[in-house]
C-alpha cells in the first residue's frame, strides 16, 4: 500500500489488540527490570539482574495490513513469543525507543509514515541518544527492492511477505542472540524443529560471527 497522509481506519480487533497493548506498555514501562541502564545490552536470554531460563525476546512487528500481523502473531505464539504490534512507522518509532526491544520487523509501505522513514527515525535517535544499534529487518512483499535505498536507511536485512514459519524463526535467529536462545528451548520440544541444541540455529547454517 503506498504512504499517505491520512490514516487508515483499523478493523475492531486491531484496535482492541493496540489499546490491551498500550494498558501493557503503561505497566511495564515503570518496571525497572523491563527499562535497563543500557537498553538492549542485556545477556543473551536474560534480564537485568536475572539468572536462569531464557526470557522470551522482545520483537515488534510493523504492519499496517491487519492479515500480516495476525499471521506473524500466530507464528510467533506457535515458539512462545508474544509479539508487539504496530499499524504505521509513527508507532514504532514510540515503541522502539520506549521499550527494550530484541528485533524489529518493518514493513516498508505504510500510512503515515513508511518503514524507510521510521527506520531513519530510530538510526537518528540511536546515535543522538547514545543507545545501541537495535536490528531492523524490511518486512516487504516487494520483489523489486532498492537495495542502496535500504543500505541508506540502515536496515539490517529483508524478509519477505508471505513468509512460512521457518523463514521467520531463521530471521529471528540470525539477527537477535536473545530469540536463538529462547527458541533453543522452545524447539526442544516443538515436533519438526530441526534446530542443533548447541547453537539454538538450524543445522544447515554456517557459523558465523554472532550478532544481538
Amino acid at each position: 500500500m503506498a504512504s499517505t497522509s491520512e490514516p487508515v481506519a483499523a478493523p475492531g480487533w486491531i484496535g482492541r489488540h493496540l489499546r490491551q497493548l498500550h494498558a501493557w506498555i503503561a505497566t511495564e514501562a515503570d518496571d525497572p527490570d523491563r527499562r535497563p541502564t543500557e537498553p538492549h545490552a542485556l545477556l543473551p536470554g536474560q534480564r537485568p539482574g536475572a539468572s536462569g531460563p531464557p526470557r522470551p525476546p522482545g520483537i515488534l512487528v510493523v504492519d499496517d495490513n491487519p492479515v500480516n500481523l495476525l499471521l506473524a502473531t500466530a507464528m510467533l505464539e506457535d515458539r512462545g513469543i508474544t509479539p508487539l504490534l504496530a499499524a504505521d512507522g509513527a508507532e514504532a518509532v514510540a515503541l522502539a525507543l520506549e521499550l527494550p526491544l530484541d528485533l524489529v520487523l518493518m514493513d516498508l509501505q505504510m500510512p503515515l509514515l513508511d518503514g524507510f522513514g521510521a527506520t531513519r527515525q530510530i538510526r537518528r535517535l540511536e546515535r543522538e541518544l547514545g543507545r545501541a544499534r537495535l536490528p531492523i529487518v524490511a518486512f516487504t512483499a516487494s520483489t523489486q527492492l532498492d537495495a542502496q535505498r535500504l543500505q541508506a536507511c540502515e536496515f539490517d536485512g529483508v524478509l519477505q511477505k508471505p513468509c512460512e514459519e521457518q523463514a521467520l524463526l531463521d530471521c529471528l535467529r540470525r539477527w537477535s542472540v536473545t530469540a536463538g536462545a529462547w527458541l533453543a528451548t522452545a524447539d526442544a520440544g516443538h515436533p519438526g524443529s530441526a534446530v542443533t541444541a548447541a547453537t539454538g540455529r538450524p543445522a544447515h547454517w554456517a557459523t558465523g560471527a554472532e550478532t544481538r
